[in-house]
């Protein structure tokens, strides 16, 4: 019986602890969809009446910038789609990093980070890394977690039973050559025969380039209301928590008096409910207390960012914030994921903050983010600039980045592309 009781209680710890993990990782919206769920599943939750739920907060639309948009739709996406072919039990670590690095694929469905930084970024093992990118190349769809296309295309070559290894060649070293149009100087190098080249091109096309493109990631545009703030005042900085993204709940006390006059029967029943419900209350406070922590971390480390306009952001990992909050790296992960901080500056993602040390000679990522932003904030409203017209603004002040690199940054500060940004 004692074991029993010991087992069953494990159990039970097990999943407060997945059920924890998970309400931290959720975003605001998806917290908000989870509470009505249980709370039509459980009839103990009450929902508390708010005035100010949906987001009423300090902000208008009609006041927002351009960065306080961000694209949604309810569409499967790529993220979901992974994850939902594993199988394989994997340690809370190793399952966090498999979370980690799924959600790090861009829309194309590739990997660019840098396994190394990665592992830097994370404090995870390099090993450890490449295992899970591996596990992530040998699911659906093929080329998925690829560098880049070469790659890509390489990874669903050696699907195939009978794999041409010129033709994993051509891709490897000869592509780049017959895109800028030089045949001549590809036949040399291959050995091949334009006819060749013509049937790879051939076969090539067969492939698919952005196995992620199919899946959703986000065609709506939404009003986005951060989940903390952090004001400056006459005393300092002031953080508050938006606690009016989602449902507020309480333990039906109605339910807590029939518990002590129900049979004996049904106690378990209500029970069971009524500790569920605690649970999900205390979870959710449990959220909300480490998003704030985290923030104040941030501001601490941070501080030039939002003291000075111009101020930029300092080395910061994830790793060492996991250390300074003595808590796992996972932990932060799941509190940065879909999170968002307005200052005066601006609404950012709270992962905008964490920024890899690099050399000083070198331009600072976050700072090239910021300039994006800097740059639409001022831009025309009715004219906005378009994602070249960044490139060459930037090239112009020393900045030299591709197009593509000027789309990534701005995605990641969540701002929408030129057209969505018009206002007539």
């Amino acid at each position: 019986m004692e074991q029993k009781l010991e087992i069953k209680q494990i159990q039970t710890t097990s999943q407060r602890i997945i059920q924890t993990n998970r309400i931290l990782q959720l975003t605001s919206r998806q917290l908000d969809q989870y509470i009505l769920e249980e709370s039509e599943a459980n009839p103990v939750i009450e929902i508390v009446e708010d005035p100010e739920y949906s987001g009423h907060s300090r902000k208008t639309q009609a006041d927002s910038a351009p960065e306080d948009y961000l694209s949604d739709d309810d569409g499967e996406s790529l993220c979901d789609y992974l994850l939902g072919q594993i199988t394989t039990s994997f340690s809370d670590h190793e399952q966090w990093l498999l979370e980690y690095l799924v959600d790090s694929l861009d829309d194309n469905g590739y990997l660019k980070e840098d396994p190394a930084e990665i592992a830097e970024q994370t404090g995870m093992k390099p090993a450890a890394v490449l295992k899970m990118i591996a596990l992530i190349q040998s699911l659906e769809p093929a080329g998925v977690g690829a560098k880049g296309m070469k790659e890509c295309l390489l990874l669903q070559l050696q699907r195939r039973e009978n794999t041409d290894l010129k033709l994993e060649r051509f891709i490897r070293d000869g592509l780049d050559l017959y895109a800028q149009g030089k045949m001549g100087q590809l036949q040399s190098l291959l050995s091949v025969t334009r006819e060749e080249i013509l049937e790879y091109i051939s076969q090539i096309r067969e492939l698919n380039p952005r196995p992620g493109a199919g899946f959703s990631h986000g065609e709506k545009t939404t009003y986005l209301i951060p989940d903390i703030y952090i004001e400056k005042t006459e005393k300092g900085f002031e953080i508050t928590f938006n606690p009016h993204l989602y449902h507020q709940i309480r333990v039906s006390e109605e339910y807590r008096q029939l518990y002590k006059s129900v049979p004996k029967e049904e106690k378990q029943y209500l029970r069971d409910r009524i500790q569920r419900a605690s649970f999900l209350q205390h979870s959710i406070n449990q959220r909300e207390m480490m998003i704030t922590s985290l923030a104040k971390l941030i501001l601490n480390r941070q501080e030039e960012f939002f003291l000075d306009p111009e101020g930029v952001l300092h080395s910061l990992r994830m790793q060492d914030a996991a250390d300074e909050l003595h808590v796992h790296v996972s932990t932060i992960s799941r509190t940065v994921r879909g999170k968002y901080l307005q200052c005066e500056r601006g609404i950012f993602p709270l992962k905008y903050f964490f920024v890899q040390g690099i050399s000083e000679d070198q331009p600072v990522r976050t700072d090239i983010r910021q300039t994006i932003a800097n740059l639409i904030a001022e831009e025309d409203k009715k004219k906005p600039l378009s994602d070249q017209k960044i490139t060459e603004q930037l090239l112009s002040q020393g900045i030299r980045i591709s197009r593509r690199t000027v789309a990534k940054y701005r995605t990641e500060l969540g701002i929408p592309d030129k057209s969505k940004r018009v206002r007539y």
